[in-house]
């Protein structure tokens, strides 16, 4: 009969640890030895670190234009490019920079208008084979290219000035072939070129746009522009050389007997 009370005195104490143990659960509590992994939890599809907010979203995504599909939010730009129309500028509406080789090479496209953002190429910027191309203002942001820039076989550009924000090109300045190009005007800001090659172009009369020039790095070539004055492209070398330019200089074919002020 002794044994009744003692169960009943256990009783009592194992429902005050209950009740306890209740309270801890409703207020949270979790003691530090119970095992519990949050992240199981979640993978298991409990908790709540499963559920995707604002803050966890990519930020670096950029919006896209829901009729194009052009990113609206973009700076730089990492591949190759090849224009052959207006519609292949629209992914370059809104970069900033070009990582790569930038191409323009159309039998109809007349103008860049599609480039106006761009501030500088990364590779090479090749203008060439365009049959009516006679528009480059929308290059007028461009201000540097890392490697070439060649400008060939456009046969209706007749002047270069959306390229006067221009400062520098790391590799060969090339400009050949351009049968309507008259002067060299909108290459006025240039400073620096690492290699510059300036040959059959039957239009050509003035190369004084290039007068800020400082630094030639490689080969000085102005060749075969029948019409340019010869005395304007030795004025051009000459400058250079005082300048501390010593490459190789070429300077042949063009006109002999037209005078410089």
């Amino acid at each position: 009969m002794r044994l009744l009370p003692a169960l009943r005195t256990v009783g009592l104490f194992g429902l005050v640890f209950l009740l306890a143990a209740l309270g801890c659960a409703k207020s949270g509590f979790l003691p530090e030895d119970a095992s519990y992994d949050a992240s199981r939890d979640a993978a298991n599809g409990g908790g709540s670190a499963d559920v995707e907010t604002d803050s966890n979203k990519d930020s670096s995504t950029p919006a896209q234009d829901a009729t194009t599909g052009v990113d609206s939010a973009v700076s730089a730009c990492a591949r190759d490019y090849s224009i052959k129309s207006s519609s292949d500028m629209l992914p370059l509406a809104n970069c900033v920079s070009i990582t790569g080789n930038l191409t323009v090479e159309s039998p109809t496209l007349a103008d860049l208008k599609g480039l106006s953002d761009v501030k500088s190429v990364n590779g090479d910027l090749n203008i060439w084979e365009n049959a009516v191309l006679a528009d480059i203002s929308g290059l007028g942001n461009l201000a540097s290219v890392t490697g070439g820039l060649a400008i060939r076989n456009n046969e209706a550009l007749q002047e270069l000035k959306g390229l006067a924000s221009l400062t520098s090109v790391g590799g060969s300045l090339v400009i050949g072939h351009d049968n309507s190009l008259v002067n060299l005007d909108g290459l006025s800001g240039l400073t620096s070129v690492g290699a510059l090659y300036v040959y059959d172009n039957a239009a050509l009369t003035d190369i004084e746009g290039m007068s800020k020039l400082t630094s030639v790095k490689g080969e000085l070539v102005i060749e075969s522009n029948a019409a340019l004055p010869t005395c304007q492209a030795n004025a051009l070398k000459k400058a250079l050389v005082a300048k501390g330019y010593s490459g190789t200089a070429s300077i042949a074919g063009n006109d002999d007997t037209a005078t410089c002020p």
